[in-house]
Protein backbone atom coordinates (compact mmCIF):
# COMPACT_ATOMS: atom_id res chain seq x y z
CA UNK A 1 0.00 0.00 0.00
CA UNK A 2 1.40 3.23 -1.03
CA UNK A 3 1.43 6.39 1.83
CA UNK A 4 2.40 9.74 1.91
CA UNK A 5 2.24 12.47 4.85
CA UNK A 6 1.67 15.99 3.92
CA UNK A 7 0.18 17.98 6.69
CA UNK A 8 0.64 21.99 7.13
CA UNK A 9 -0.55 22.50 10.99
CA UNK A 10 0.27 25.69 13.17
CA UNK A 11 0.35 22.93 15.89
CA UNK A 12 -0.46 18.93 15.36
CA UNK A 13 -2.41 18.51 18.57
CA UNK A 14 -5.97 18.01 18.64
CA UNK A 15 -6.61 19.03 14.73
CA UNK A 16 -7.13 15.11 13.77
CA UNK A 17 -10.56 13.27 13.09
CA UNK A 18 -9.82 11.12 16.34
CA UNK A 19 -9.11 14.21 18.16
CA UNK A 20 -12.92 15.54 17.09
CA UNK A 21 -14.21 12.00 17.86
CA UNK A 22 -12.54 11.67 21.55
CA UNK A 23 -13.91 15.56 22.43
CA UNK A 24 -17.29 14.23 21.45
CA UNK A 25 -17.19 11.13 23.47
CA UNK A 26 -15.57 12.83 27.01
CA UNK A 27 -18.24 16.13 26.67
CA UNK A 28 -21.10 13.38 26.63
CA UNK A 29 -19.74 10.94 29.00
CA UNK A 30 -19.55 14.24 31.16
CA UNK A 31 -22.74 15.92 31.05
CA UNK A 32 -24.34 11.79 31.57
CA UNK A 33 -21.77 11.39 34.68
CA UNK A 34 -23.11 14.65 36.19
CA UNK A 35 -26.73 13.73 35.43
CA UNK A 36 -26.18 10.04 37.07
CA UNK A 37 -26.37 9.36 40.80
CA UNK A 38 -23.55 9.60 42.98
CA UNK A 39 -22.59 5.81 43.11
CA UNK A 40 -23.45 5.42 39.11
CA UNK A 41 -20.91 7.73 37.38
CA UNK A 42 -18.79 6.89 35.13
CA UNK A 43 -15.46 6.77 36.61
CA UNK A 44 -13.13 4.55 35.08
CA UNK A 45 -12.38 3.12 31.91
CA UNK A 46 -14.41 0.46 31.65
CA UNK A 47 -17.61 2.45 32.88
CA UNK A 48 -16.73 4.89 29.35
CA UNK A 49 -16.87 1.98 27.32
CA UNK A 50 -19.79 0.81 28.83
CA UNK A 51 -21.50 4.44 28.50
CA UNK A 52 -20.09 5.05 24.54
CA UNK A 53 -21.40 1.30 23.80
CA UNK A 54 -25.00 1.35 24.97
CA UNK A 55 -25.49 5.32 24.34
CA UNK A 56 -23.32 6.60 21.74
CA UNK A 57 -24.92 5.40 17.80
CA UNK A 58 -22.18 5.79 14.83
CA UNK A 59 -19.22 6.02 16.91
CA UNK A 60 -17.55 2.16 17.67
CA UNK A 61 -15.46 1.81 20.61
CA UNK A 62 -13.21 -0.61 21.38
CA UNK A 63 -11.88 -1.66 24.86
CA UNK A 64 -7.85 -2.52 25.39
CA UNK A 65 -6.70 -4.16 28.50
CA UNK A 66 -3.52 -2.48 30.04
CA UNK A 67 -1.90 -6.11 29.71
CA UNK A 68 -2.07 -5.58 25.67
CA UNK A 69 -0.69 -2.00 26.17
CA UNK A 70 2.15 -3.40 28.00
CA UNK A 71 3.01 -6.29 25.02
CA UNK A 72 2.65 -3.05 22.31
CA UNK A 73 4.89 -1.14 24.40
CA UNK A 74 7.64 -3.82 24.43
CA UNK A 75 7.09 -4.36 20.75
CA UNK A 76 7.35 -0.41 19.82
CA UNK A 77 10.34 -0.33 22.20
CA UNK A 78 12.12 -3.03 20.04
CA UNK A 79 11.33 -1.31 16.84
CA UNK A 80 12.29 2.53 18.31
CA UNK A 81 15.95 0.81 19.24
CA UNK A 82 16.96 -0.03 15.19
CA UNK A 83 15.60 3.31 13.82
CA UNK A 84 16.39 7.32 13.36
CA UNK A 85 14.88 10.44 14.31
CA UNK A 86 14.75 12.29 11.27
CA UNK A 87 15.86 15.87 12.03
CA UNK A 88 13.97 19.32 11.63
CA UNK A 89 10.60 17.33 11.18
CA UNK A 90 9.03 20.81 12.29
CA UNK A 91 10.30 22.69 9.53
CA UNK A 92 9.35 20.30 6.79
CA UNK A 93 5.80 19.07 6.00
CA UNK A 94 5.88 16.34 3.36
CA UNK A 95 7.35 12.97 3.80
CA UNK A 96 7.29 10.70 0.84
CA UNK A 97 8.68 6.52 1.31
CA UNK A 98 10.96 5.72 -1.17
CA UNK A 99 11.58 2.31 -0.07
CA UNK A 100 11.85 0.50 3.11
CA UNK A 101 15.23 2.60 4.40
CA UNK A 102 14.61 5.96 2.88
CA UNK A 103 12.54 8.71 2.86
CA UNK A 104 12.07 12.00 0.58
CA UNK A 105 11.65 14.99 2.99
CA UNK A 106 10.67 18.50 1.61
CA UNK A 107 9.43 21.67 3.21
CA UNK A 108 6.00 20.80 1.11
CA UNK A 109 5.26 18.93 -1.76
CA UNK A 110 6.25 20.85 -4.38
CA UNK A 111 9.55 22.40 -2.79
CA UNK A 112 12.41 22.28 -5.56
CA UNK A 113 14.62 21.32 -3.01
CA UNK A 114 14.28 17.96 -1.13
CA UNK A 115 16.60 15.91 0.60
CA UNK A 116 16.91 11.69 1.10
CA UNK A 117 16.40 10.84 4.99
CA UNK A 118 18.01 7.06 5.04
CA UNK A 119 17.68 4.75 7.99
CA UNK A 120 21.75 4.44 9.59
CA UNK A 121 23.17 7.87 7.60
CA UNK A 122 25.33 9.61 9.49
CA UNK A 123 24.59 13.25 10.95
CA UNK A 124 27.26 16.38 10.45
CA UNK A 125 28.34 17.70 13.69
CA UNK A 126 27.53 21.51 13.11
CA UNK A 127 29.03 24.34 15.34
CA UNK A 128 29.09 27.71 14.91
CA UNK A 129 32.78 27.82 14.83
CA UNK A 130 35.35 28.71 11.81
CA UNK A 131 34.14 25.69 9.51
CA UNK A 132 32.51 26.19 6.23
CA UNK A 133 29.87 24.32 5.28
CA UNK A 134 27.98 23.51 1.99
CA UNK A 135 24.33 23.98 2.37
CA UNK A 136 21.52 24.20 -0.66
CA UNK A 137 19.32 26.95 -0.60
CA UNK A 138 16.75 27.49 -3.59
CA UNK A 139 17.82 25.51 -6.28
CA UNK A 140 21.71 26.13 -5.68
CA UNK A 141 24.75 25.11 -3.42
CA UNK A 142 25.99 27.80 -1.16
CA UNK A 143 29.65 27.74 0.92
CA UNK A 144 28.93 29.83 4.20
CA UNK A 145 29.62 29.98 7.84
CA UNK A 146 26.83 29.12 10.63
CA UNK A 147 26.29 32.21 12.63
CA UNK A 148 23.80 31.49 14.83
CA UNK A 149 21.40 28.28 15.28
CA UNK A 150 18.01 27.38 16.32
CA UNK A 151 17.80 23.95 18.26
CA UNK A 152 13.78 24.07 18.84
CA UNK A 153 13.53 23.93 15.55
CA UNK A 154 16.81 22.85 13.88
CA UNK A 155 17.35 25.13 11.95
CA UNK A 156 20.58 27.42 11.19
CA UNK A 157 21.72 30.64 10.07
CA UNK A 158 23.75 30.68 7.40
CA UNK A 159 26.33 33.40 6.21
CA UNK A 160 26.78 32.66 2.54
CA UNK A 161 29.66 33.26 0.50
CA UNK A 162 28.64 34.33 -3.37
CA UNK A 163 28.35 33.73 -6.02
CA UNK A 164 26.35 30.16 -5.70
CA UNK A 165 28.45 27.28 -6.88
CA UNK A 166 29.94 25.69 -9.10
CA UNK A 167 32.27 28.71 -8.83
CA UNK A 168 36.04 29.31 -9.33
CA UNK A 169 35.80 31.98 -6.63
CA UNK A 170 33.70 32.69 -3.62
CA UNK A 171 33.44 36.29 -1.38
CA UNK A 172 31.90 37.89 1.05
CA UNK A 173 29.55 40.22 0.14
CA UNK A 174 29.39 43.84 2.28
CA UNK A 175 26.88 43.56 3.40
CA UNK A 176 26.87 40.04 4.61
CA UNK A 177 24.29 37.89 3.33
CA UNK A 178 22.54 35.02 5.78
CA UNK A 179 19.38 33.17 6.02
CA UNK A 180 17.94 30.22 7.86
CA UNK A 181 17.90 27.26 6.81
CA UNK A 182 17.04 23.79 8.16
CA UNK A 183 19.80 21.26 9.30
CA UNK A 184 19.12 18.89 6.71
CA UNK A 185 20.03 21.32 4.08
CA UNK A 186 23.71 21.21 5.16
CA UNK A 187 25.54 18.33 3.06
CA UNK A 188 28.65 18.81 4.27
CA UNK A 189 31.61 20.21 5.90
CA UNK A 190 34.51 21.77 3.67
CA UNK A 191 38.33 22.35 3.53
CA UNK A 192 38.66 26.25 4.50
CA UNK A 193 38.87 27.70 0.91
CA UNK A 194 42.26 28.80 0.35
CA UNK A 195 42.51 33.13 -0.83
CA UNK A 196 46.10 34.98 -1.62
CA UNK A 197 44.84 38.40 -1.25
CA UNK A 198 41.67 37.62 1.71
CA UNK A 199 39.18 39.40 -0.35
CA UNK A 200 38.29 36.43 -3.23
CA UNK A 201 38.50 32.63 -1.91
CA UNK A 202 38.78 29.14 -3.90
CA UNK A 203 37.98 25.53 -3.19
CA UNK A 204 40.16 22.18 -4.74
CA UNK A 205 38.44 21.02 -8.32
CA UNK A 206 38.37 17.98 -6.30
CA UNK A 207 36.45 19.40 -3.53
CA UNK A 208 34.20 21.03 -5.74
CA UNK A 209 33.84 17.70 -7.90
CA UNK A 210 32.82 16.25 -4.33
CA UNK A 211 30.30 18.69 -3.58
CA UNK A 212 28.60 18.57 -7.54
CA UNK A 213 28.23 14.63 -7.06
CA UNK A 214 26.21 15.07 -3.52
CA UNK A 215 24.45 18.32 -4.52
CA UNK A 216 22.75 15.95 -7.29
CA UNK A 217 21.85 13.51 -5.36
CA UNK A 218 20.38 15.73 -3.09
CA UNK A 219 17.89 16.82 -5.90
CA UNK A 220 17.80 14.17 -7.82
CA UNK A 221 13.88 13.54 -6.51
Amino acid sequence: MKAEWHFFFPSCHGKGACDDIGGTIKCMASKASLQRPYKNQILNASDLYKFTKDSINGIKTFFVEKSEIEISHCQLAMRYQTVDAIKGTRSNHSFVPINETQLLVSRVSDSTTKFIASLGSKTIPLSPQNEQYVCTYGIKWWIGKIVECYDEYNDYKIMFMHPHGPSALHMWLKPLDACWIPYEHIMKIVSAPSTNTGRTYKITPEEDNSIELLFKNFKMY
